[in-house]
């Protein structure tokens, strides 16, 4: 292996253990939202060495008070009283960091101040490995202090290493303060540098750990939502296709519908000569002519509580008592059809065209199911459909025509015309009514140029 080989080796390990402390490139939104996460729960883990340190400290300074200092040495003395202090100072901080954090409901204030008492902890365990030489306790509570704060508190990266540099700073003045002999701290000092580099190290790359553990969780919530996106597009489109009952069995993976409604009320309806005037109009016009009347209609639907089946062309589909049948269906059926007369009509004199409508209405026994695979359709047969579609085909423009049966239950909600013998395709001599509502219309559309 050439030399330059083995430096390209090198280099590339190099790379990936600078990778591994970087961790993921985490960017934008996903960096801040990570960086609150970590803000959070170290917010919170911080909170509990806080209330670890208040409860130790309490039963130190319960120890320190029977002390009899006056029976020390002028060497132990000194360091009983800086211990007495240290002790102090950690109670009020912890007890400070309690109350601050207790007060404190904004995110952001409660991170600054669980940092801070961070910061403090380290700064206070650097001073203590000097302070406590009688039993080498300080030491080990500097480690301590410094091991759970690499592997449970997680900030940013950068402020987390300047409170471990404050603590290593600490750290030294301890070593070189209290420890009479050069040789001692220095051998001290280089362990704990040593120690301080570990514990940083150990930081960043349980930072790049969660970094990345973040952008795969971040990375997998997007795509459920993408998912869910796709979902709720597709059932919209589902629902505004079929009946919403419909769709909601189809979506619940019922399957093939099909149903027989024995007393269901079919309303169609076809504008009059619409094919001769959209041979004459402008594609663009015709399409916005019908997307305008078509759209009236499916409120309409909503309003007197018909479903719109489907619509041909420019003929319009819908029933009612699919569901259940109600003696008002038939009543509601001719409102909307007089309504949707005065819809024709309003749009005929607001565009100037020559508009009309023709609206059947039958009621009796027809057949409901879905259609296909690929495209699904819903559709109604039976003879209530053929029927409703003869009548609209015998009816006059801006008449709404009904049968003479389905006339008997609407004498007391409607003016009706005269009884008048129909001969309707593919069912004979019918006796037909015509609502009165829709003469006046009639005679209105007649005016239109």
């Amino acid at each position: 292996m050439s030399v330059r080989t083995s430096l390209a080796a090198w280099r590339r390990l190099g790379h990936a253990a600078l990778a591994g402390l970087r961790g993921e490139p985490l960017q934008g939104e996903d960096r801040r939202a990570f960086h609150v996460e970590l803000a959070i729960g170290s917010t919170e883990r911080m909170k509990g060495f806080a209330w670890l340190m208040l409860a130790l400290h309490v039963a130190l300074l319960a120890r320190d008070v029977v002390l009899d200092f006056s029976r020390m040495p002028e060497t132990e003395r000194v360091w009983a009283r800086w211990l007495l202090g240290l002790h102090v100072a950690m109670l009020l901080a912890s007890g400070s960091t309690l109350l601050l954090l207790w007060r404190a409901r904004e995110r952001v204030a409660r991170a600054r101040i669980a940092f801070a008492f961070l910061t403090f902890l380290l700064v206070w365990a650097g001073v203590l490995s000097g302070v406590d030489q009688l039993i080498g306790a300080g030491i080990t509570v500097y480690w301590l202090v410094g091991l759970c704060a690499a592997l449970f508190v997680t900030f940013k990266r950068g402020p987390t290493a300047q409170a471990f540099a404050m603590g290593l700073a600490a750290f030294v003045v301890g070593q070189l303060w209290f420890l009479p002999r050069p040789a001692l701290a220095f051998s001290q000092l280089v362990n704990g540098g040593a120690f301080t580099l570990t514990c940083v190290l150990f930081s960043r790359m349980l930072y790049a750990t969660k970094a990345r553990d973040f952008g795969q969780r971040a990375t997998i919530a997007r795509q459920h939502a993408q998912l869910e996106a796709e979902r709720a597009r597709t059932e919209e489109v589902l629902f505004s296709v079929l009946p919403p009952r419909i769709a909601e069995r189809l979506r619940r993976g019922v399957g093939p519908i099909a149903d027989t409604h024995p007393d269901v009320t079919i309303l169609f309806a076809d504008l009059a000569g619409f094919t001769h005037l959209a041979a004459e109009l402008p594609a663009a016009e015709m399409v916005e002519i019908l997307n305008e009347l078509f759209s009236r209609f499916d409120e309409i639907m909503r309003e007197h509580r018909l479903e719109k089946i489907k619509t041909v062309g420019d003929a319009y589909l819908a029933a009612r008592g699919m569901e259940q049948a109600h003696l008002s269906d038939a009543a509601a059926a001719v409102d909307a059809g007089l309504a949707l007369q005065r819809a024709v009509l309003a749009v005929a004199r607001r565009r100037q065209r020559a508009l009309s409508l023709r609206v059947g209405i039958a009621r009796g026994v027809a057949i409901g199911g879905v259609l296909g695979h690929e495209r699904l359709l819903y559709d109604v047969w039976g003879d209530a459909v053929n029927t409703a579609s003869r009548l609209e085909t015998a009816a006059a423009p801006g008449e709404v025509l009904v049968t003479e049966e389905l006339a008997a239950s609407l004498s007391a909600s409607h003016d009706l015309g005269p009884i008048q013998v129909r001969e309707l395709k593919g069912k004979g001599p019918v006796a037909t009514r015509v609502v009165r509502g829709a003469r006046a219309a009639r005679a209105l559309y007649a005016k239109v140029p």
